[in-house]
């Protein structure tokens, strides 16, 4: 299982690249912990957010791989969204990018 140190650099890497999200996110990775992104600011810390995502951090992992379709974890309650759905659409589709 990734840690939580490895996925948030991953993040942080995808948010310099694509000039980070116009609002703020919370991935909720359960146990692992939390990843808070802000433009192109991530961290570790619990912040306000338009979106929360909530996932585990194997499956953040296969997200970012491409080996997990966001639309598809979503609809089989793999990931789940509070928020702004589209919000969370646009980091899916940087994270894929990555």
């Amino acid at each position: 299982m990734p840690d939580l140190d490895e996925l948030t650099a991953r993040v942080r890497a995808t948010a310099e690249k694509s000039d980070g999200l116009s609002r703020p996110v919370l991935l909720d990775l359960g146990d692992t912990g939390l990843i808070h992104l802000e433009g192109t600011t991530v961290g570790n810390e619990e912040g306000p957010s338009d979106c929360r995502i909530s996932l585990s951090a194997d499956n953040l992992e296969r997200l970012m791989e491409g080996r997990l379709n966001a639309t598809m974890a979503y609809m089989t309650g793999q990931l789940k969204v509070q928020g702004d759905m589209t919000l969370a659409l646009q980091l899916a589709s940087a994270l894929r990018a990555e």
